[in-house]
């Protein structure tokens, strides 16, 4: 049965690398140059040629993530007509070099092939690009990502695991630690983070005790032993 189903994916590969193609898109990348990040979204349209001898329909197009949407018809194309993707990117969430990818996925009745389009461009914004992955400065330089975790829905005694991603924004080196806390365990990555440094905290999160109903901790940290702006750790007990 393994060595059945090993044939099967290995006749497959080889199909989709030996069958010829059926789409062609010239180009297959679009420059956009460089965009604001208040800008608003750029919209690109890439044109696809059916190079079959039969018509081909474009079954979807995958996007590489939610800030760039496409948009094409999946009424067949016939042999040497053309058709059209429009790709709308959106720079808000997004900072320095892009490179957005698509794959096409058309078939022409008889076997599926894939075309990769991209989107290449650069995002200006006021903000680093430390300000943008760590919106949330914690002091001392040190930046994380949320300023509340949640912990979601938990039976009372359930040990929670979060991991906790932290930057040294400072131009100097700084020692983390970890105030003290009886339902809180978990070891930080490295403790002396240099300029531009990250490390991760492991958390655990002891529920045992805890009533029913919603709960709220506070995870607070230490920057050369001074405290620093508490993390929210909040939660449901069923």
């Amino acid at each position: 049965m393994c060595l059945t189903l090993a044939a099967v994916l290995s006749w497959a590969s080889f199909a989709q690398e030996t069958t010829p193609r059926i789409l062609r898109f010239d180009p297959n990348v679009i420059e956009i140059g460089t965009v604001r990040f208040d800008g608003g979204p750029v919209t690109v349209t890439f044109e696809g040629e059916n190079i079959a001898s039969k018509p081909v329909t474009i079954l979807e197009v995958r996007a590489q993530c939610g800030c760039t949407v496409p948009t094409f018809s999946r009424k067949a194309v016939r042999p040497g007509e053309k058709t059209r993707i429009t790709v709308t990117f959106d720079p808000s969430g997004t900072f320095g070099e892009q490179k957005r990818y698509l794959t096409v996925v058309a078939t022409n009745g008889d076997y599926r092939k894939f075309n990769t389009l991209e989107v290449h461009g650069q995002v200006e914004r006021d903000q680093t690009e430390a300000e943008i992955r760590f919106p949330v400065l914690l002091g001392a330089g040190v930046r994380t990502e949320l300023e509340t975790v949640g912990l979601r829905k938990r039976k009372a005694g359930e040990k929670v695991r979060r991991t906790i991603v932290l930057y040294n924004d400072s131009p100097a080196a700084v020692k983390l630690s970890r105030k003290w806390n009886r339902r809180i365990q978990g070891d930080l990555e490295k403790d002396v983070l240099a300029p531009g440094e990250r490390t991760t905290l492991e958390l655990v999160y002891r529920t045992r005790g805890l009533k029913k109903g919603d709960f709220s901790d506070a995870l607070v940290l230490r920057a050369d032993g001074k405290d620093l702006k508490p993390i929210l750790l909040q939660g449901t007990i069923e």
